[in-house]
């Protein structure tokens, strides 16, 4: 992941991260500014409750869409992986049944690449917590200013 091809993704990964503190940064502070006490079916605080929802939304998709191409960018496979995933995705069974298959067969024909995913995925799953923390802060130096 650190060195040769898997580079140019860890870097575009972390590039990404700044819109995503911006939208968490919005979120927090608009949600800051909501009566969470009450539920309220006026027109007057839909703009701000809209607003809210659709950072919210916005960061979760950034965040989710960062991290799949992060995983296509920097996992390889191979062709007997690719093979079997592709029986496994066809074939009948729940969620848990194929993601299991899928795992079995990754530990078969592709340790490394499993190794790969497994790394990429705490790693960014460990680059959330700055996010949050940066747009926490963000969002009370907002509300500083505001007040």
């Amino acid at each position: 992941m650190f060195f040769g091809n898997e580079r140019a993704a860890l870097l575009e990964f972390l590039r990404n991260l700044t819109p995503q503190v911006l939208l968490l940064t919005c979120a927090f502070f608009l949600g800051s500014q909501l009566d969470w006490s009450t539920v309220r079916l006026t027109t007057g605080g839909l703009g701000l409750t809209f607003a809210f929802w659709m950072c919210g939304v916005l960061w979760l998709a950034a965040f989710m869409a960062n991290l799949t191409r992060f995983l296509e960018s920097a996992v390889s496979s191979t062709e007997e992986l690719d093979i079997a995933a592709e029986r496994i995705r066809r074939s009948d069974g729940g969620t848990m049944s194929k993601l299991r298959s899928v795992l079995i067969a990754a530990w078969r024909h592709n340790k490394r690449g499993l190794f790969q995913a497994a790394v990429v995925v705490l790693f960014a799953y460990a680059s959330i917590l700055p996010v949050i923390l940066m747009a926490v802060h963000g969002a009370s130096s907002l509300l500083k200013v505001a007040k």
